[in-house]
């Protein structure tokens, strides 16, 4: 029996692999933004400041991450566990310090975060549509639009 014909071992496999991309994610956030010092000294009601890197690093580690879960069909996980746990991510970081302002940065955070993740999910889709398959080749079948 295979996991998807067993509705438990489904559940599970989804459940694992959910809590694997959880994980992952926030270890991006902590590998990328948590370990450092933000670049200037931190006032009140003013957000985390980091280099350009840090952003440019975790914006990439995310759409890698993105993509693999896309690759293995699990893309329902990428959309829903990546922003989510991200903005949480930020959110418990930013709220010490940041108190007035970081509902709307961790919404503008979580809206970048699926945005950026829809955008690895449409491009992986097309990637592996535009492949063409061993099958169809032999065939002699393009899978490529005409």
């Amino acid at each position: 029996m295979t996991a998807s014909t067993n509705p438990a071992r489904a559940f599970l496999f989804s459940a694992r692999a959910s809590a694997l991309t959880a994980f992952l994610t926030a270890f991006t956030y902590m590998g990328w933004f948590a370990w450092d010092q933000p670049l200037a000294p931190r006032d009140i009601d003013s957000p985390p400041l980091y280099e350009p890197w840090q952003a440019i690093g975790a914006a990439m580690t995310l759409a890698v991450l993105a993509a693999l879960v896309v690759w293995f069909s699990l893309g329902w996980i990428a959309l829903l566990v990546i922003p989510a746990v991200f903005t949480l991510a930020y959110s418990i970081d930013a709220y010490p310090d940041a108190v007035f302002f970081w509902p709307l940065e961790a919404a503008l955070i979580g809206l970048g975060a699926l945005l950026w993740v829809v955008f690895a999910y449409v491009a992986n889709r097309e990637f592996y549509k535009a492949k063409p398959r061993e099958a169809d080749r032999q065939a002699g079948h393009s899978t490529l639009p005409a």
